[in-house]
């Protein structure tokens, strides 16, 4: 007769309180312009930067800038312009 033993550690597949989270992403500035909110605009130097850089993705090929364009809304899955961009 051979004894089997159970193991007794059982695993959660629940994320303990002390698992290590990604940082929040940074709060994007409002400011208050002649009883407006106004957001950050390409004019101000940090955006523009995040902006290029998420671009110079989208412009290593031309499937993904296309996928980036329908999914935006500026042209049609055959590559029209939208009505909306003057298609």
């Amino acid at each position: 007769m051979t004894i089997v033993e159970k193991s007794a550690a059982r695993t959660s597949q629940r994320p303990s309180a002390h698992a290590v989270r990604e940082p929040a992403k940074k709060a994007v500035a409002l400011k208050v312009v002649n009883g407006r909110l106004v957001g950050p605009s390409l004019a101000d130097p940090s955006v523009k930067r995040e902006a290029d850089k998420s671009m110079a993705v989208h412009r290593k090929s031309v499937d993904t800038l296309r996928d980036y364009y329908i999914k935006a809304g500026v042209i049609t899955k055959g590559g029209k312009l939208t009505k909306r961009y003057g298609g």
